[in-house]
């Protein structure tokens, strides 16, 4: 499954990222960072985020990092090479909720 919320303004984007529920996980979600974007982009070229477990096909994906109190970065591609780029925070992309989680043996926490 598809773990993109939508397209939101950044604002909206921040607030609904927090507020992301899966299954007992009903809090620590946030918008990752550009670095962590970038960690878990495929550099060959190819499916820069669709494969599994993203499975994501967007190209466009707002990231935490803030370049000034006007602009932030994003994820995005140009023929299917990955670029971080800034734009407005009233431009409407994709978000990408993320979690920090804990492994005990095999549960997560």
């Amino acid at each position: 499954s598809r773990v993109s919320l939508g397209l939101f303004n950044w604002a909206n984007c921040i607030d609904n990222c927090l507020s992301y529920s899966v299954g007992a996980f009903t809090s620590g979600w946030r918008l990752l960072n550009v670095n962590e974007l970038w960690n878990i982009v495929r550099q060959d070229n190819s499916q820069l985020l669709d494969y599994a477990p993203f499975n994501l096909t967007s190209t466009s994906l707002w990231t935490s990092t803030h370049r000034d109190e006007k602009q932030v970065y994003k994820f995005g591609s140009a023929d299917l090479n990955p670029l971080v780029a800034s734009v407005s925070l009233s431009d409407e992309l994709n978000a990408f909720p993320i979690r920090n989680f804990i492994v005990t043996g095999t549960t997560l926490t």
